[in-house]
């Protein structure tokens, strides 16, 4: 139950971030693109890199921290099912460009982020 209340609060915190990321983020573009989503998810991408490759390193830290984080937290805080249904409305009002941009930013810029993340990671620990 302990491991549950912790994925949860941790769920509950990624999801309020995520909101206010996006919004901070809608506030300041005109919503040609879904720029919001795309930056939730990469930054996303990052730091869920951080969390994997920190915890690997850490082997201390409790399961239930890494459940929480990882888990919890940042999956609520990406936004993989909003990218699923704003590319299919690009699509569907013939934005292909717009939709295939939306693609390949969230899916080769999140992998970046994750290699990122590593390297950032590796590099903390090395020193």
């Amino acid at each position: 139950m302990k491991i549950l209340a912790i994925v949860g609060l941790g769920g509950f915190l990624g999801a309020v971030c995520r909101h206010m990321m996006s919004e901070f983020v809608a506030r300041n573009y005109n919503g040609v693109f879904p720029f919001a989503t795309l930056i939730v998810n990469v930054f996303g991408c990052f730091l869920l890199g951080l969390c994997i490759f920190f915890l690997e390193k850490n082997t201390h830290l409790s399961p239930a921290i890494k459940l929480g984080l990882g888990t919890g937290f940042l999956g609520a805080f990406t936004t993989f099912s909003t990218f699923g249904v704003e590319t299919h409305n690009l699509l569907t009002q013939g934005e292909q460009m717009k939709a295939f941009l939306n693609v390949g930013g969230n899916l080769f810029l999140g992998l970046i982020a994750v290699f990122v993340a590593f390297h950032f990671v590796e590099t903390i620990c090395q020193s």
